[in-house]
């Protein structure tokens, strides 16, 4: 039936049905629970005034992940599922959505000009030099973000409306002189410190230990060399890959095909274009007579206090302004608007290039329209391959035999993890989460569900389960001697430093201490900040320089076994708000703007809750769990 379908929808007639479908939909009104029962795909999150859709979803999460690359190029897309970025970042679109039904239930909402003032008066799109607000340098920043305009306006009234919800709640007021005292003392704060090191240079090292030393280790860390459950397993797979080279395409099915898709295969035009954005629209006039007058856009654009923005080969819904787009597509190569309102300025704009817009002809997309169609068709012979293996299952075939004569690939693992890995190196490794989870949680002899897999569907039989167990001595002992004696380093290095802990507390002199023990002062009375702490030899003792009393000695271990880093707090400075009112005053203000935000989240937790939103974790799973589940139940978000 599926596969009739799809050939269905392939051509104008199964087009035209499916509008006749839609107009039914109209006329006589199906509510979303019956659109849902004949396989409308719902929502994967709803509630009152809350509707979230996978592609809201994957849309913020791929710009997640992009900014997270950007960051460390080695999170791939598993790693962010594993992490359980996509569920974090579905609560916090469920609680944006709740708190904008709030405001529209409210009547809030931000004009226009509030918008184009807030867009003006962002720093980052204004030019280093003029400290104007310059248009080229919005839309290129925008650009790099994957934003249109249109797409951060809305963003930006959105979230412009959630500010005035949270700074109504907390009704303006600052914040308490005492609260900024503590944003302050953050700030300014400063601390001496004096810094040594004890580094494995400064103990003996180890030999080998004996088998007594080895063995006694091996029992006190035996949790460290547990070899998790491993099963071995065989994958019979069916992937429309495997089943292409079977598949035949009439020439014919391609031309019907092309000939329905042609209207959306044509490229629009494109236009580029020098716009002068102008503070009115006398000015825009003056620009587009000295533009039409063949005067550069730069000169144009001095003369009449205006700023040049060069648009390049973009398409009608692609410019920045639309209202400028309109009179630009009107134009000849050469021609020059008159003034238009755009939606940030006056305007005016001269076409330098036209990119007429083209349909591919049948020869240039016949490949890929075939290549489309044999994978339909392949996914067809797919799904008659794997209702024919479960039959001959049923009638009693082996699973091996059952998969030889209908054409579908048997892969056999041998031991892996539940995560896919083999016990030696070179074994294949199963990347398929779901299938393993499942797989995981089958008894041994027996087989689980075709489940979707990358490309097709899998299947797994358990042939064997080697239960989770410490890893024998002699397969480790190579291990172990290095573990064994980077703990004896380990412990010495901690032995010299409480010793110089405890001579300290007896009144003795830190760097003279110190000396006497070997270990070098690598910073003498050196004064840190808050703000500073991720420098210098004092970044590794981090925030314990700031929690200890003055006189105390506080340390904090470099790595297993490389260094161990102490420093003596010998001074705690902290700065008189009267000589820096300034500094007082902005510590006000941050301490003011954290009030908001916490008012923002508080009123975002309680609109959710109020809005009583519903996850499809059917839908979630399918789509953004590391290891989905596949059950199809709604549950409420925590």
């Amino acid at each position: 039936m599926l596969s009739g379908m799809r050939k269905v929808t392939r051509s104008w007639l199964g087009g035209a049905l499916l509008l006749l479908i839609a107009a039914s939909f109209v006329v006589f009104g199906i509510n979303r629970n019956q659109l849902q029962a004949i396989g409308a795909r719902p929502d994967l999150a709803h509630g009152k005034g809350v509707s979230i859709t996978e592609r809201d979803l994957q849309k913020e999460f791929d710009r997640d992940l992009e900014r997270a690359q950007q960051q460390n190029p080695e999170i791939t897309r598993a790693i962010a599922l594993e992490q359980g970025r996509p569920r974090a970042l579905l609560q916090q679109i469920i609680n944006e959505r709740a708190i904008d039904a709030l405001a529209k239930r409210l009547g809030l909402t931000t004009s226009d000009a509030e918008i184009a003032r807030a867009i003006r008066n962002q720093k980052e799109f204004q030019n280093p030099v003029s400290g104007q607000f310059d248009g080229q340098l919005y839309t290129r920043l925008l650009s790099e973000n994957n934003l249109t305009t249109a797409e951060y306006e809305s963003r930006l009234r959105t979230d412009l409306t959630r500010s005035q919800i949270a700074s109504a709640s907390v009704a303006g007021a600052l914040a308490p002189q005492a609260f900024a005292k503590i944003f302050y003392d953050l700030e300014t704060e400063q601390r001496v410190v004096s810094v040594v090191e004890i580094n494995p240079s400064l103990v003996k090292a180890p030999g080998a230990p004996t088998e007594a030393q080895l063995q006694a280790f091996y029992t006190e860390n035996a949790a460290r060399f547990i070899d998790a459950e491993r099963r071995s397993l065989t994958i019979v797979s069916a992937r429309t890959s495997d089943f292409l080279a079977k598949v035949t395409i009439e020439e014919a099915k391609i031309k019907e095909l092309f000939d329905y898709r042609k209207p959306t295969l044509t490229t629009p035009e494109k236009r580029s274009y020098v716009q002068i954005s102008a503070a009115s629209k006398g000015a825009a006039e003056d620009a587009a007579r000295r533009l039409a007058a063949g005067e550069t856009p730069e000169a144009a654009a001095a003369a009449v206090g205006g700023q040049a923005l060069t648009i390049t080969d973009v398409t009608r819904d692609q410019a920045p302004d639309p209202a400028v787009a309109e009179a630009v597509f009107k134009r000849g190569i050469g021609e020059t608007t008159s003034a238009v309102q755009g939606k940030l300025a006056w305007a005016s704009a001269r076409v330098s290039a036209i990119t007429p817009g083209v349909t591919p002809t049948y020869e240039a997309v016949s490949p890929s329209l075939r290549e489309e169609l044999a994978k339909g068709d392949a996914e067809d012979l797919v799904s008659k391959a794997v209702q024919a293996f479960e039959e001959a299952r049923s009638g009693g075939e082996s699973l091996e035999k059952a998969a030889e004569q209908n054409g579908l690939s048997i892969t056999k693992f041998s031991k892996i993890a539940a995560d896919g890995r083999g016990f030696d190196s070179p074994a294949p490794l199963l990347n398929e989460k779901a299938l393993l989870k499942t797989a995981f949680a089958t008894p041994e002899g027996e087989s689980t569900d075709f489940d979707t897999v990358e490309g097709g569907y899998a299947l797994a039989r358990v042939d064997a389960i080697q239960p989770s167990a410490p890893l024998p001595l002699a397969q480790i002992r190579a291990q172990l001697v290095l573990s064994w004696q980077a703990k004896q380093v380990s412990d010495a290095m901690q032995a010299l430093a409480t010793k110089l802990q405890a001579e300290v507390a007896a009144g003795k002199d830190f760097a003279a201490t110190a000396k006497a023990l070997g270990a070098p002062v690598v910073a003498k009375s050196q004064t840190v900040v808050r703000a500073q702490l991720a420098q210098g030899p004092a970044a590794a003792l981090g925030n314990a320089i700031f929690a200890g009393l003055e006189g105390v000695v506080v340390e904090a271990a470099l790595g297993q076994g490389q260094a161990i880093a102490l420093a003596q707090i010998e001074a705690i400075n902290k700065q008189d708000p009267a000589l820096a009112p300034d500094l007082l005053a902005k510590a006000r203000q941050a301490a003011s703007e954290q009030l908001v935000q916490d008012a923002l989240f508080a009123l975002q937790t309680e609109a959710a809750r109020a809005a009583d939103v519903k996850v499809n974790d059917a839908i979630f799973n399918r789509n953004f769990a590391a290891a989905p589940d596949g059950e199809s139940t709604e549950a409420a978000t925590p």
